[in-house]
């Protein structure tokens, strides 16, 4: 689905939550798909994180997706 919104600059907002235990899978490729479509936001989340890691902890749970998506749109799909 992502990647076939790329050539599509009316494609609605994107946001997601990716969680994994120690590593994220895909990370590179995620990243680079997050910058070619602005529409895309990506929330990398590990709940045993690693020395030196930088981004979001903990598990996605209701709190974590409050602060993911303080507000939903009319249009908020989950997936």
């Amino acid at each position: 689905y992502l990647q076939a919104q790329a050539p599509n600059p009316s494609a609605p907002p994107v946001r997601l939550a990716f969680g994994n235990s120690t590593s994220i899978p895909f990370a590179a490729e995620l990243k680079a798909l997050e910058s070619r479509l602005p529409q895309l936001k990506i929330d990398f989340r590990l709940s045993k994180p690693p020395a030196g890691w930088r981004g979001s902890t903990g598990r996605i749970d209701h709190q974590a997706l409050d602060q993911i998506l303080p507000t939903l749109e009319p249009r908020t799909v989950f997936y």
